[in-house]
């Protein structure tokens, strides 16, 4: 056995594929003061991401554990840090949303910072795309009503909309829901 260190998270690595197919990338964020905090921002340089907007709060940065049976299964262990931290958006976190090209977000940070940054966003007609996973909770109608396209699989679309997934119909359907509930778009990974 060993213990092997990625940067990652949802919203890290989408604004490092972001950056690395050659779009100008901001990452707006958290990280805390930790050791692995600057393993992190530089993995983010070094992709030609943007991280101006990247603020340091007095907590560990958020991780994840993830642990891989013999068998292939795998559990992972989530913790939130600097993520689950308190967040206020700043005039330039505002500026930089209200100027871009679209916005990427996932659940990993609490669904107040994707409500205000999804609702700023579309006043200024910017197209903003959610990745269902990090949360296993529903999303508010706050926030579905400012989604352009929202990315569940099959598990957090039934699991979002307490509907079944199970056939195509079904899946179609439950697509269908959230989309009656104000999403543009519901792309759903198989």
């Amino acid at each position: 056995s060993k213990l092997e260190l990625f940067p990652g998270g949802k919203g890290a690595n989408q604004a490092a594929a972001a950056a690395r197919l050659g779009y100008p990338t901001y990452f707006i964020g958290q990280s805390g003061n930790d050791a692995n905090a600057e393993f992190l921002k530089g993995s983010l340089v070094e992709s030609s991401v943007k991280i101006d907007a990247l603020k340091t709060v007095e907590c560990s940065s958020g991780s994840a554990y993830i642990f891989l049976e013999p068998s292939g299964e795998n559990s992972i262990v989530i913790l939130g840090g600097a993520n689950q931290h308190p967040w206020q958006l700043s005039d330039f976190d505002k500026d930089l949303l209200s100027k871009a090209g679209a916005v990427l977000l996932q659940r990993e940070i609490p669904e107040y910072v994707n409500t205000e940054v999804a609702k700023i966003a579309k006043d200024s007609q910017v197209p903003v795309i959610l990745d269902a996973g990090g949360a296993d909770a529903p999303l508010g109608a706050d926030l579905l009503s400012n989604i352009e396209l929202l990315s569940p699989n099959e598990t957090e679309l039934a699991r979002l909309t307490s509907m079944p997934t199970s056939t195509e119909d079904e899946t179609l359907e439950a697509a269908r829901h959230l989309m009656g509930a104000g999403v543009g778009s519901v792309l759903v990974k198989l």
